[in-house]
């Protein structure tokens, strides 16, 4: 018989031997790289739609010598996308440091899809070409999102996030972080504008 003292050793051995087999694993296993062509093949897909931008808006139709004169405003709806092709992503990988910095390749911005239903809405619109109406409806859309959205930063963005959130686990699991160009430029501006306050000051 062990005894109450040799018991408590025996569970106390066998306790402490699978934290002794998973360090020693931990101590020596080999250090975890990862590569660009793991990072692109784990959000490789044809083209990733970074957003999807719908519109509204009031076109007028002016085409003939009457609509010159009166012209017939028309209410559309339109979705522009922004997307991107994933194999074009650069990755710049410091092992030492565990930081990951993608690089975004230019967007894509696709031509207005206009709502095949368009509201008249004057009365007189029975003279009225639907494809010529159409067109005037997209280069309105063109002309005024260009104009008033900034459709690049909102992709930026939502582009962000989607490979943030498709990397997660592989970067999570060698230890590495995703540290974006613009992250960096703002924290290497920082020094400058405390020098810059303490100066002032």
């Amino acid at each position: 018989m062990l005894g109450l003292k040799g018991t408590f050793i025996v569970l106390g051995i066998l306790i402490a031997v699978p934290f002794i087999i998973w360090f020693g694993r931990s101590l020596f296993q080999p250090p975890i790289f990862l590569s660009s062509s793991q990072l692109t093949k784990v959000i490789a897909v044809n083209k990733l739609s970074a957003i999807e931008y719908p519109y509204e808006g009031v076109a007028d139709y002016t085409d003939g010598f009457y609509y010159e004169r009166f012209p017939v405003h028309m209410h559309y709806k339109a979705t522009v996308t922004v997307s991107f092709n994933p194999a074009d992503v650069q990755w710049k990988i410091d092992n030492e440091k565990k930081i990951i910095t993608p690089i975004l390749p230019e967007f894509t911005h696709s031509e207005p899809v206009v709502d095949d239903h368009i509201t008249y809405l004057e009365d007189g619109s029975i003279g009225i070409d639907p494809k010529k109406a159409f067109n005037y409806c997209k280069e309105d859309a063109i002309k005024e999102i260009t104009d008033k959205v900034d459709l690049n930063n909102m992709a930026v963005e939502n582009a962000h996030a989607m490979i943030e959130g498709l990397t997660y686990n592989l970067v999570k699991s060698g230890g590495y972080k995703i540290v974006w160009p613009e992250d960096m430029k703002h924290d290497e501006q920082k020094p400058a504008e405390t020098t810059g306050d303490k100066n002032a000051a």
